[in-house]
């Protein structure tokens, strides 16, 4: 009993000693509620539920909130007849500035988009200032994207009840949107509960490049259009095409240059000189390789 003992007090100091040379844990931070952030809301609004909150790179607070989720007694001023002076349901998007001030505020079930979430949920703002919008009820299978005062840009996906993790046509629910800035690469992600999937709707690339492809468009602006739609910040534009040759001269100085020792097909003038890009009805497998569209 005494042996035990002993160890016993010989643990216990021992114990006291190692934990007394252990360094001082510095004490966590401590966080109190800022009872004058945000400031007073315009326009007796009263926010409801909140779905899902970010903050842009000018360090404004966006905040995704559901007007539906209010009861009558919250809504009573647009009750009628009216039911008392508070409230009427904030817009759905609602962007502060750091002091807790109203920038904007845009969107909301009743008409604002016909794709708008059943059940508002996630929201992220990207290096573009494009914001994207997400609802998690069993009938949000879409991702829509607004600019930053709310005009609509793009929708990924489509609502309606939600199947299973192998539909491609819609998401699932989504919970939350993530952007991949260590690349540099602004990667909306979406994670879909419904299946635990993960689905990447757009890249934005560091360099783009287009080889002979714009004289194959009828509206060449539609090309440049998505070139800066998809190329982020500063990145490097390759934009190559065909020119046709000014004169029957140049045709066949560029023919006896570069086909010379080509067959008698390969070194007609013609396919070089052709102005106007066959119809469609015209175009056969092998035509593919050698007549030449129409130059822009």
């Amino acid at each position: 009993m005494k042996i035990r003992s002993r160890i016993l007090v010989s643990a216990l100091v021992a114990g006291v000693g190692l934990f007394g040379s252990l360094p001082a844990f510095a004490e966590g931070p401590v966080f109190k509620v800022d009872p004058s952030w945000p400031k007073q809301l315009p326009n007796n609004w009263i926010v409801g539920q909140i779905g899902g909150m970010t903050v842009d790179a000018q360090d404004h607070i966006w905040v995704f909130q559901r007007p539906r989720s209010l009861n009558e007694a919250d809504r009573g001023a647009t009750l009628t007849p009216p039911r008392s002076k508070c409230c009427v349901p904030a817009p759905s998007v609602v962007e502060f500035d750091a002091a807790g001030n109203v920038v904007q505020a845009w969107g909301g079930p009743g008409g604002f988009s016909p794709d708008w979430p059943e059940s508002e949920h996630g929201i992220m703002v990207d290096a573009k200032n494009q914001v994207w919008l997400t609802g998690n009820s069993n009938k949000d299978g879409s991702l829509l994207k607004f600019s930053r005062d709310g005009k609509f840009l793009a929708k990924f996906g489509k609502q309606g009840p939600i199947t299973n993790s192998k539909d491609t046509t819609q998401l699932g629910s989504t919970a939350s949107i993530a952007l991949d800035t260590a690349t540099s690469l602004g990667i909306a992600v979406i994670n879909a509960p419904a299946g635990n999937t993960i689905a990447v709707v757009e890249l934005f690339f560091g360099a783009v490049i287009s080889n002979s492809i714009v004289h194959h468009i009828p509206e060449p602006s539609a090309v440049l259009a998505e070139i800066v739609r998809i190329a982020k910040s500063g990145a490097t534009l390759f934009i190559r095409d065909l020119l046709r040759p000014p004169s029957d001269e140049a045709v066949r100085h560029l023919v006896a240059t570069y086909a010379g020792d080509s067959n008698a097909h390969q070194r007609s003038p013609q396919l070089v000189r052709r102005a106007e890009a066959p119809r469609a009805s015209e175009i056969t497998d092998a035509d593919h390789c050698r007549r030449p569209s129409r130059a822009v």
